[in-house]
Formats: structure tokens, sequence, C-alpha cells
């Protein structure tokens, strides 16, 4: 179970830095940034689920000091255990067969470009080592691998695609791409990271394509050679290629203004995700129990403390007081005992409580304690728990190395189990039993545990009020987090209207800009079929513009013969139907 609830909370860290990426950062240009923040998710999804706060909380533990333990019910009886079908095994199991099947995919796509690499000719040139393959339509990088065919490209072509893919390499982009790949094979039942493997893909190109155009004569041919990629062939797994399907978003990209560096600080979005996570399922409550008892004096020393209520936690030589600790309720472990005299041969008295919630590492240290301090020993064969953590099945076996007594307890349930209580008086009798059984007050009649039932029933009230007073405090604080998270809210949807007006605005600044960029020296200009003068498309707007085509050489005196005829080319623009 809690192999299962890691998982899922490491997805779950995943899912909250990809929307923070999706919803604020995707369409930011500070690129490196933007890499540092998705790789440092695939980080923190492997370490964030296993930080754990604890927090210390001090309740009153039952008063059992004045039970006479001397006639309790032992239960010997064993009966057959119960199979019980455990859901979250399964699930586990699944679990693990995925990631089998994945990391072995991810082995062949491994050893598919290896074997690829290594049976063809490589030539070592600047720290990059090039392999050149006839017939290869989609160049491609693997670390610092580039292979590409000469062949299919013109001269300054080339040279932007080796830009582009050097970048890759000198960047270091196929480590990212090899983590994402083994963050899948953990994660592979996770939709989102699917989503974050794409938009990790992504930010890479935009870097590269950053690196490349910057080192580019003429952006505009980089961008035109994107453009002629429409059609592109697949490239093998792992690697980065030239030719992508969202060679759109990568021109806008290009085109698009520098993002303020305050931007950046959109990032920090991630960090209220994060505490919240931690602070609703990874704070863990030790809960210590204590007793309101009278100090004992051993080798004439008394050492007592006092809490704010009037109980006292008494620490006695050679008695150990055991606090367990849970992320899902309080457990309950508590320790009493009744020193004898000196002479007594039965061994000193004492009675453990192993509570229903106890853990298997609970027992065994109640048994590491029976054993050093009264020489019993307790061996544990079998426990069972149901999935709010309770025992409804245990099988036990006590044996008292004093008096040579040996007695053991099992029982199998639906429900949770009543505590179990291990026991030596005074006089020396050993056993074990159950709680709820009749016991010997201090005057020897036999009653029914009455008084026991009444202190269970204050104990429950005070429980029940200690949780309504949690459960107010919680929606006082869910209150205060949805109103600042609605503050939160509009401050970002201003922001962004902000911007939006901000683009409106460079919008129509750059109108005239914006339909220059389809005007040539001396070039005949097509409206919906029609000739216009260049005067007509600069007064264009572009928003209107639904496509535009440029024709030059032989298919622009093909189609407009004459009239293309001493023109540096023709430019065929179509608006859209209103």
């Amino acid at each position: 179970m809690e192999t299962i609830s890691y998982i899922l909370k490491s997805a779950a860290i995943l899912g909250f830095f990809f929307f923070v990426y999706r919803l604020f950062l995707q369409k930011e240009t500070f690129f490196k940034a933007n890499r540092f923040f998705l790789m440092f998710g695939l980080v923190a999804s492997l370490f964030v689920p296993a930080i754990v706060f604890t927090r210390t909380v001090y309740k009153k533990a039952l008063d059992l000091s004045h039970l006479n333990l001397n006639e309790l019910e032992t239960n010997t009886e064993i009966p057959s255990e119960i199979t019980h079908f455990d859901f979250w095994q399964l699930a586990l199991l699944i679990y693990i067969l995925g990631c089998v099947v994945m990391f072995f995919n991810f082995l062949r796509k491994f050893y598919t470009i290896s074997n690829f690499i290594l049976k063809n000719k490589k030539i070592d040139q600047a720290g990059f080592r090039y392999i050149h393959i006839n017939g290869l339509k989609t160049p491609f990088s693997f670390f610092n691998y580039i292979v590409f065919d000469p062949g299919q490209h013109s001269s300054k072509e080339l040279q932007m695609i080796l830009n582009h893919e050097q970048a890759h390499a000198k960047q270091l982009h196929s480590m990212d791409m090899m983590l994402m790949q083994l963050m899948l094979v953990a994660q592979w039942f996770n939709p989102f990271a699917w989503l974050y493997k794409k938009s990790l893909e992504q930010n890479l190109e935009f870097l590269a394509d950053a690196s490349a155009s910057k080192n580019s004569e003429n952006v505009k041919l980089y961008q035109l050679t994107l453009v002629k990629a429409a059609t592109f062939a697949a490239a093998p797994a792992l690697t980065h290629t030239f030719y992508h399907s969202f060679t759109k978003k990568r021109i806008l990209m290009l085109n698009k203004k520098s993002s303020s560096s305050l931007n950046q600080l959109k990032m920090l979005l991630i960090l209220p995700a994060i505490a919240v996570f931690l602070y609703s399922f990874n704070v863990r409550e030790n809960v210590t129990y204590q007793t309101k008892v009278s100090p004992k004096i051993t080798d004439g020393v008394t050492q007592d403390q006092t809490d704010k209520d009037g109980f006292k936690t008494t620490e006695i030589s050679k008695a150990t007081a055991i606090s367990t600790s849970s992320t899902a309720s309080p457990q309950k472990v508590m320790t009493s005992e009744k020193n004898n005299s000196d002479n007594n041969v039965g061994g000193k008295a004492f009675q453990k409580i192993i509570p229903n919630t106890a853990t298997k590492a609970e027992i065994e240290t109640i048994a590491a304690d029976l054993k050093e301090n009264y020489d019993v020993i307790l061996k544990l064969n079998s426990v069972f728990y149901n999935t709010s953590g309770e025992i409804i099945g245990i099988n036990l076996e006590v044996k008292d190395l004093v008096g040579n007594n040996q007695n053991s307890y099992s029982v199998n349930q639906t429900k949770g189990i009543s505590e179990i209580v291990i026991f030596r008086t005074e006089e020396g009798q050993f056993g074990i039993t159950s709680a709820t059984n009749k016991v010997v007050q201090g005057n020897g009649a036999i009653t029914d545990s009455d008084e026991r039932r009444a202190e269970m029933q204050e104990r429950r009230e005070e429980m029940r009020r200690e949780a309504e007073t949690r459960r107010e405090e919680m929606m006082k604080n869910i209150e205060q987090r949805e109103a600042e998270m609605q503050k939160r809210s509009d401050e970002m949807r201003r922001q962004m209207e902000e911007r939006r007006n901000e683009r409106r605005r460079r919008r129509a600044n750059n109108t005239q800009d914006s339909a220059a960029k389809f005007s040539l020296d001396n070039a005949l200009y097509i409206l919906d079929g029609e000739e216009v003068s260049e005067e007509v498309v600069n007064k264009l707007n572009p928003e209107k513009i639904e496509s535009v085509n440029i024709l030059k050489g032989k298919k622009a005196q093909a189609l407009y013969k004459d009239k293309a005829e001493g023109k540096s080319g023709v430019i065929i623009i179509t608006t859209k139907v209103e």
C-alpha cells in the first residue's frame, strides 16, 4: 500500500508541474528557464512524495492501573486462518508488469538507434560526429551524432539544419529525452506524463530553433526551410529531428517578441501547489498517549514530567514507554507495570496492551521490550489488516521464561479486533487475552467491565470533540486558502486581459509592417483572383488574409504568362470569406 501511495503521489506532483507549465509558461520565450522548470519537475516527482513532516500530539490514555489481571481469561483456541483478497497487491502487480514492458521497449529503442550509429561510417568534425545516409529524408541527432543526407538539401538549407542539430548536441537535449523516457517507464499509466513528454520535446525544439536562427544570416529563409517540411518522414525514437508536426508553433515562437524576465516569476506558482500537497498528504502525526499515574521510585530516583493538562509522563528505569506514529489514524501503545518485591519468584508483574491498529514494527518493538525487561518471548506468526489499518486477524505465541508458561492467541474476523493484553500478575500468573474479558476488581468481586466501558465512552466523547475542533479549524483553513486562490486567479485574469489588449494594440500599430511582408520588388499581385496594385496590398488588413502563396520563375510564367513577364514573382493573396 505504501508503494502504491508513493507512485500516485509522484504522478500527482508531475501533473502539478505540467499544468503550471501548460497554463502559464508554454507561450513564453524564456526557453532555457522552461527547460530547467520541466527537468526540475521530473526530479521533484521522485523526491517530494518521500518528504514527510512530523508533528507530536499528546493525548490522554486509558487508565488501566485499577485492573487486576489475576483471573483474565486466556484464549488458546486457534481458528483456521482466512485468506483475504488484497486489491492493492493486484494493482501493484499490474503496475510492475507495465513497468517491465515499458523498460524492455525502452531498451529496444536504445538498441536500435545505437546499432544504427555503430554500423555506419562517422566523420568527426568540431566535436560532432556526422553520418551521411543516402536517401534519408529526415535528418536527426542523438547526443553528438548528427545523421543527414547532403543530397536532399541545398547548401544554405543544409547549413541551417546542421545549426539546428548542433544546438541539440551542444545543449545535451538527448539527456533530457532519455530521463523523460525513464520517467515514462515508471509512470506509464499517467496520461500527464505523456503530455509532459510532448511539452518537453517542444521546448527543446524551441531552444534549438532560437540558437540556429541567431546563427542564420536569413531568418526568413530558416522559416521557409521549416515550412518546406510540411510533409516529413518519421525519425528513430529517442532522437531529435529538424522536421516536426508542430512546425507552425515553432515559426510563431521564432517571430514572437521576447517575454519579460518578470514573467519567470510565474514558475513560483508551483510552490503553493506543492505546499498544499505536503500539508494534505505528507504530515505524519506522532501521537504520544500519557497516563495519569503517581511517580514511581526505582533505585532511589524519581523521574516525572507534567503536561499542561495535569497528566504525568513518568520515566522509570528498566521500563519502556512506547509511542507510535501514523499518517492515517492515531495508534495506541500503552505500558504499565507493577513492581514485585525482590523475593517474588514469579518475576516482575506487568501488562502490555497491543492496540488493534498496531503495525508489525510496533508489535516487534513490544516483543523486544518483553524479552529484555520481563524474560518473555513474543512471537508474531501472522497478522492481517483491513483498509482502515485495523487488525482483523492475528496469530501470536508467548512464552514466560521465568515461570516456563506458554500461551497462544489467534483470532480472525471481518471487523477490527479488540485490544490484546499480555500480562503477568504479582502471584506469577501469566497469559494473553482480549481486553474485553471480565476482570477482577481490587476487592476481589467478579463484575463486568462496566467501569471500563464508561471510561471508553468518555474517551470516545473526548476524541469526538477533538475531531470536531480539528474539523472546524480545517474548514477555516480551507476557506482562507480558497479566498487566497480566488484572489490570485482574479489577478492572473487581469494580467492576461492586459496582455491581450497589448497584443491588439501591437497588431493595430504593425498593420503596415505586416502587409509589407508580402511585398517583392516589381511583383505581380493577385487578390482573390484579380490583379491589384501594391498600394492595395499595403492597405489590406492582415487579419482578413486567409493564405498567401508566392510563385517565381517557370511556375509564375506558366500560370500568368504575359502578366508575369518582367516581374520578380507573383504573390497570390486569398482573403477570408465573411
